[in-house]
């Protein structure tokens, strides 16, 4: 099945930074399956099985300019930093805007409300409290200015940019 998803990348600076200064110590506090830097990505859109074909998808993306500061703020986690089951990094920024574009684009069902964020890992076992993550790493500063979007494919193991 294949698992369709529209992000926004960011720049390799971006990715070396957060892969380079954050992930050592988030090994500290979860064992997980760590997303590898060439993968990171903010998800905009889940589109998950489309029937649209792929070359279509991609003519529409055409038709969309965005000019996005993106501002990686600070440690979060899905459903909670207590429990987390997904750790990530909350992404504050315009893409609500590019966002909500995207759906009238490309009509789907959403169960959840859009939370932009870029995934750090997938926890399997807590090893120290995740609450204090952000008092220790303090406010972070890493910003990027997103101009294009991306289309992916993901099986559930694996995952490439299409365009």
């Amino acid at each position: 099945m294949k698992r369709l998803f529209i992000a926004v990348e960011p720049p390799d600076r971006v990715k070396a930074e957060i892969y380079d200064g954050l992930m050592p110590i988030l090994r500290e506090y979860v064992d997980g399956s760590f997303i590898p830097a060439e993968k990171m990505h903010i998800t905009l859109l889940f589109l998950g099985d489309s029937d649209i074909p792929e070359t279509e998808i991609i003519e529409r993306l055409d038709s969309i300019k965005i000019e996005s500061e993106i501002y990686l703020r600070k440690i979060g986690g899905f459903p909670s930093l207590d429990q987390p089951r997904v750790v990530f990094i909350d992404a504050v920024d315009s893409l609500q805007t590019v966002h909500f574009r995207l759906k009238s684009l490309f009509p789907i069902r959403e169960d959840q409300a859009y939370s932009p964020h870029l995934t750090l890992c997938r926890v399997k076992k807590k090893l120290k409290d995740l609450e204090d993550i952000n008092a220790r790493i303090g406010s972070l500063d890493i910003h990027f200015r997103a101009t294009e979007l991306r289309l992916f494919k993901s099986d559930m193991k694996n995952y490439k940019r299409l365009y």
